[in-house]
């Protein structure tokens, strides 16, 4: 404590200098102990602080340090699910190195990685395994009606023939200038042996569609969706009518009895060939 008057030291708090009488204010020397205090107390708190923040970031690397294999062993099983597609053995590989980590890491793993990165690994052994199964009878290879192909491009073309049917919908015009127009939303289709006249002079029927030839050998049956150059489909027809007085060929009128076989130009979808399987008919339309 210090005399404002006199510059003397004081060593206690008194109300005045022994010195030179003045008046002391003890006021301003609590607040600066108080002060100090707070100073003190606030600096213990910092350096706690940073103690904690040491020993956390400490706890946190030696914890890293710790799942380090189970941590990469979960991103490799994450991993091996888009590598099986890339080609089936390095998925499996991938991923039955991932469980080997993860194995090699429980003893010192913490729990919750623990359970977590075996659970995940697990899993992407068994889709892993499923996507490679499938992959492999995807690659079998198989004859239908003569046409080599696999089983997963079978399937393929089994779902883009159904996919491209509405291209059928249409007119479509012979070289001897008869005119077909199909109309699949209805049901139903016209023939005409006039291109200048297609109001009152047609041939029509009603026609369900079916995706695929299916043709019974012996005590099964092959059903062909798709070859090199064309979508196969089976039309039914029924309820075959003349409303014309012209004479329709004996060919063309073959075609609609019961069933004929449609094949689709599957390149540019503007070829369409009428097979009637009976009597070996064909009969080749352009888009009109």
């Amino acid at each position: 404590m210090e005399c404002k008057k006199c510059r003397a030291h004081l060593i206690s708090q008194t109300n005045f200098c022994p010195y030179c009488g003045e008046k002391m204010d003890t006021s301003s020397s609590d607040q600066d102990l108080f002060a100090r205090c707070r100073s003190n107390s606030n600096n213990m708190n910092s350096r706690q602080d940073q103690m904690a923040m040491s020993t956390a970031n400490f706890s946190f690397k030696k914890d890293l340090s710790r799942d380090h294999k189970s941590l990469i062993g979960l991103l490799l099983a994450i991993v091996a699910i888009f590598l099986c597609f890339v080609h089936p053995f390095i998925g499996i590989f991938t991923v039955i190195i991932a469980l080997i980590l993860v194995i090699l890491g429980l003893r010192t793993t913490s729990q919750g990685i623990k359970i977590v990165s075996l659970l995940v690994t697990v899993l992407s052994l068994g889709i892993v395994g499923v996507i490679s199964v499938f992959l492999f009878l995807a690659s079998l290879e198989m004859t239908v009606h003569g046409y080599q192909t696999t089983v997963g491009d079978y399937l393929k073309s089994a779902f883009f023939s159904g996919y491209r049917s509405h291209e059928l919908n249409g007119y479509w015009i012979s070289q001897e200038q008869e005119v077909l127009y199909l109309d699949l939303d209805q049901d139903e289709y016209h023939l005409y042996m006039n291109l200048q006249d297609r109001t009152s002079e047609y041939f029509s029927g009603k026609i369900d569609l079916e995706e695929g030839y299916t043709l019974r050998l012996g005590d099964r049956e092959e059903t062909l969706y798709v070859d090199d150059d064309y979508y196969y489909y089976t039309l039914n027809t029924d309820s075959n009518q003349n409303f014309s007085n012209l004479s329709y060929r004996d060919d063309i009128l073959a075609l609609f009895q019961e069933k004929v076989i449609l094949k689709l130009d599957k390149d540019h979808f503007d070829t369409l060939i009428l097979y009637y399987t009976e009597s070996n008919i064909q009969l080749k339309l352009d888009r009109f």
